[in-house]
């Protein structure tokens, strides 16, 4: 990547082909000199002049394109003072634009918390008291999306980019509300235009106010995300290589679709395990803990509005190009379709409008699964142009089902096949379905477990006292099982009552079949019938105890030397560096998946440990607002009351509507009496 350095001045700056041929004979040398030291000296001014002499100069980077210059871009860049005009130069770019498939990694509980307190946390819901390690803090990043709103894209309401400085106090929303030590570092992910006075040079757009020189946060620009599959370039078009995917880059970035520039995300570099995503309407109002957001023993923290189904339809079922908002991206084609595509036909739940908690690793497979479909999504210039993943929904949905699919791989496939030859032998499935008492009968009444998991008085004793929940309440915890009960309920099921009930229903010839093969059985039991998984689930965690595990999902130790060692004071901070992550590989539909197997048999019960700790997570209800502003007097009604000391509000997203001008003024002063302090991302004499 070649950067060019130079100085602006009145008269234009030739190039050294057109220099005039000196009228002496000089040795060649002194004029390779020469340049040398001009370079070097216009490399020295950028770097070591006073900031408030840089309004001078002009940073630029440069890479090759094809592209014509976009038409979004339609007003010359100032080329003094840069960051006080909302650009500045992109100084890097990805050398490929090329999407690549992302391997497993292991996540902060896997990579922090030792193989016997783990064991000991999966299996019987009980933290190791003399081991530290799993109350290591998991840090979270946050991010925002941000679009300048000085420009109004065709085939777009207005209100799509207008912005009333939210980013600004959301950002300080978010000093003031959450624990600093519990934040890994910020990113702003925003757009770049193409440098209209030079075709290989683009700038990035930032909020004028925005503190460059604090370290903690990290400036993203669509350039550097947006990544596309070689089979879509050919499909499209364009050339499948390195070249092919520049253009193609050229011609969706600048994105104004917030659901094209959210699919990208994935791709960000320098993310952690954990993700805090907002958009910059949505705000904090309260003080936040560890076990409102992400612990390393419950995992992330999820909000569904549980009386609203998601459901699905087919993709040749596309709404109009006039339908905004992000209900098409979620029915149509691109989300709930591909969930049930890929883990069994359902409807699913509502993610509340509010900022979100998105586990990073899950979000690079959904990346790896779905590839095709993102890269289909960012080039969908604005809504409902092209199919959309809801990258949200997508990665918070595919997280709950992969525990799903953990708990049943964990009984069915390394439980239950004890030799791990791929079939189930006369004395294993009499060994599978005898607990369950399907040899003598072959229909069986599940009841409704007793469970203790997710009441407060455990959550005391298990969590530190910085990581009990402050604002939310824990409705669900992933070791309770599926929260789906073959979709009939509108609300969680109860576990908490120890007073027994008839559950749900496994019938043998059903949910079993007749094949012996056990990845025709396992792919039946998760996919083909998910009623007969989700009753089996249900089983399982109430054979588990009431105390919180699964262990009666896990594999029973098949050596008790190895399993005395793996518990012994000799592996106690023995960390687990094969990939014990993989169930099945990465296909979108269940019928072609291939359920995968340890490669070694004492690795059985490690590895469904090991699946139900990547996957774990929260189900919380945290008192939240969400208001679509239009008029003064709805703006007045809404905002007000959120400033009352005995409000119990902590999230809010205020939807920009805005009809009336009185709405704008009250809006904006809300702002600044909720949030007048400056954070340290601001420049300083930039308060506002």
């Amino acid at each position: 990547m070649n950067s060019l350095y130079q100085i602006k001045s009145k008269s234009p700056i030739l190039p050294l082909s057109s220099l005039p041929t000196p009228s002496l004979a000089v040795p060649k040398f002194l004029i390779y000199r020469f340049l040398i030291i001009i370079i070097s000296s216009s490399f020295a001014l950028h770097h070591f002049i006073p900031s408030n002499l840089k309004s001078s100069f002009y940073v630029s980077t440069s890479f090759s394109t094809k592209s014509s210059t976009t038409s979004f871009f339609n007003h010359t860049i100032p080329t003094h003072n840069l960051t006080s005009t909302g650009w500045i130069p992109l100084r890097q770019l990805p050398s490929s634009s090329l999407s690549i498939t992302k391997p497993h990694r292991p996540t902060q509980p896997e990579r922090d918390i030792s193989v016997t307190c783990a064991s000991r946390w999966i299996a019987n819901g009980v933290p190791c008291e003399t081991d530290s390690s799993h109350r290591t803090t998991a840090l979270i990043d946050i991010l925002w999306t941000w679009v300048n709103g000085t420009k109004v894209k065709d085939h777009q309401p207005a209100y799509f980019f207008r912005e009333h400085d939210e980013l600004r106090y959301s950002l300080r929303s978010i000093h003031e509300s959450v624990p600093f030590q519990l934040i890994r570092r910020l990113h702003l992910l925003t757009a770049d235009f193409k440098d209209p006075t030079s075709q290989n040079m683009r700038m990035g757009s930032i909020p004028t106010w925005l503190n460059l020189s604090n370290h903690q946060l990290n400036l993203i620009h669509h350039s550097n995300t947006f990544k596309v599959l070689k089979h879509y370039l050919k499909s499209n078009g364009f050339k499948d290589d390195v070249e092919g995917a520049s253009e193609w880059r050229e011609s969706v970035v600048p994105s104004r679709n917030s659901l094209a520039i959210e699919s990208q995300i994935p791709h960000s570099d320098g993310l952690g395990d954990a993700l805090f995503y907002l958009n910059d309407d949505m705000f904090l109002l309260r003080k936040f803990s560890a076990g409102d957001l992400v612990t390393s023993l419950y995992g992330p923290v999820f909000r569904l509005q549980w009386d609203l189904k998601v459901s699905d339809r087919h993709p040749s079922e596309l709404p109009g190009k006039d339908s905004n908002g992000e209900w098409p991206s979620l029915k149509y084609c691109l989300t709930n379709w591909l969930l049930s595509n890929r883990f069994g036909r359902r409807s699913r739940r509502y993610l509340h409008h509010v900022a979100k908690m998105l586990p990073v690793e899950s979000m690079r497979e959904v990346s790896n699964i779905w590839a095709d479909e993102l890269s289909k999504s960012a080039s969908s210039k604005y809504h409902s142009e092209l199919p959309e993943v809801n990258i949200p929904f997508l990665t918070t949905w595919y997280h709950i089902e992969k525990q799903r699919e953990a708990i049943l791989y964990s009984f069915i496939v390394l439980k239950s096949d004890t030799n791990a030859d791929g079939k189930l032998s006369i004395m294993e499935r009499e060994a599978l379905l005898s607990p369950l008492g399907l040899l003598k009968n072959s229909t069986t009444i599940i009841m409704r477990p007793s469970r203790l998991s997710s009441h407060p008085v455990t959550l005391q004793n298990t969590l530190g006292s910085d990581e009990v929940p402050k604002l939310t309440v824990y409705n669900w915890v992933s070791s309770d099982g599926y929260p789906l009960q073959a979709d009939g309920d509108e609300e969680y099921i109860d576990y908490s009552n120890s007073t027994p009930s008839a559950l749900c229903t496994i019938e043998l010839k059903k949910c079993f079949g007749d094949s012996s093969e056990i990845s025709e059985i396992f792919k039946r039991v998760t996919y083909d019938k998910p009623e007969c998984g989700d009753c089996l689930i249900a089983h399982i965690v109430s054979k588990s105890g009431p105390s919180g595990g699964l262990k009666f999902a896990l594999a029973n130790p098949k050596r008790p030397l190895f399993d005395w060692l793996l518990q012994s004071w000799i592996f106690k901070s023995c960390q687990i560096t094969t990939d014990l992550t993989r169930m099945v590989d990465d296909e979108k539909n269940w019928k072609d998946l291939m359920v995968l197997h340890p490669s070694k048999p004492y690795q059985r019960r490690l590895m469904g440990v090991r699946l139900l700790q990547r996957y774990q997570y929260v189900l919380g209800t945290t008192p939240f607002a969400f208001r679509a502003i239009t008029t003064e007097y709805g703006a007045k009604k809404f905002l007000r009351p959120l400033e009352r000391p005995d409000n119990d509000i902590a999230l809010v997203t205020v939807n920009d509507l805005i009809k009336e001008k009185g709405a704008e003024e009250v809006l904006s002063d809300w702002l600044k009496r909720m949030w007048p302090n400056s954070s340290a991302f601001e420049k300083k004499n930039h308060s506002k």
